[in-house]
């Protein structure tokens, strides 16, 4: 029975981490995400491809910063407990923020 809960909760864990990826591409990269979508309901054949040259071209982007991030904390630079209270005490202020520029950007269909 645990393997069941540890299974699902990784699988969980898994979809809110991509819903969450695909939150801030849009939210950071909004004309390219527009672009890929116009591509896809021009050419709904070829989706799986644009999306997959997608996925991967934004995760490289992440797994260089993740890498990044790492290097720093191993060099020194960055100060691992100082960040974990910073965000432990901020993280709402990044949803805040996220979903202000989500409203402040004008909208696709010109609203």
């Amino acid at each position: 029975m645990n393997e069941i809960v540890r299974v699902t909760t990784i699988f969980a864990l898994l979809i809110l981490g991509f819903a969450c990826y695909f939150l801030v591409l849009e939210a950071f990269f909004p004309r390219r995400v527009a672009k890929t979508v116009n591509a896809i309901q021009h050419m709904p054949g070829r989706s799986f491809g644009i999306g997959f040259v997608n996925f991967m071209f934004f995760g490289a982007i992440v797994l260089v910063l993740i890498g990044g991030v790492f290097l720093l904390i191993n060099l020194g630079f960055l100060p691992v407990a100082e960040l974990k209270a910073l965000l432990a005490k901020w993280w709402p202020l990044i949803l805040i923020v996220i979903g202000v520029w989500q409203l402040a950007r004008p909208r696709r269909d010109g609203q």
